[in-house]
């Protein structure tokens, strides 16, 4: 019963692993596909439509890259 407790200790942190790398190799594709605004072209958004208002996010998370 030993071993086959350790097995499958063993999977759950490789699937652990597995999810993490996933979740952050999606994060890195999004970034990677945001197009890049110059300065001019961010002043000219600004200009017409206005800065965003400050508001509280509903959801916020760091990332390390």
């Amino acid at each position: 019963m030993e071993i086959n407790s350790n097995v499958q200790d063993l999977k759950t942190l490789i699937k652990e692993a597995v999810r993490e790398v996933i979740k952050e190799e999606k994060i890195d594709f999004f970034i990677q596909s945001l197009p890049y605004v110059s300065q001019e072209e961010m002043q000219e958004i600004e200009n017409v439509y206005g800065r965003p208002e400050k508001s509280t996010a509903a959801y916020k998370e760091d990332l390390e890259i």
